[in-house]
């Protein structure tokens, strides 16, 4: 399986927002760079700026017709 993240990002937090993510972290057991991952695409799908994966993966799905004509109903 070829992998899914091709290039990395660098962001910078204060002392605040680096207690929070390890707070989090601790608590989901998620590593640091997957929640804010997870965040940022949380952020953009509701911003409009991308469609989340698993709604992609929907739009290809033969279930989408029926998810929408149950829908109308």
């Amino acid at each position: 399986m070829a992998a899914r993240i091709t290039s990395d990002l660098s962001v910078g937090i204060s002392a605040e927002i680096a207690a929070a993510l390890e707070m989090a972290t601790e608590f989901t057991g998620v590593k640091s760079s997957t929640y804010a991952r997870i965040a940022l695409t949380e952020k953009l799908c509701r911003e409009g700026f991308l469609i989340h994966p698993g709604a992609a993966r929907l739009e290809k799905s033969p279930l989408k017709n029926e998810i929408k004509s149950q829908a109308a109903i």
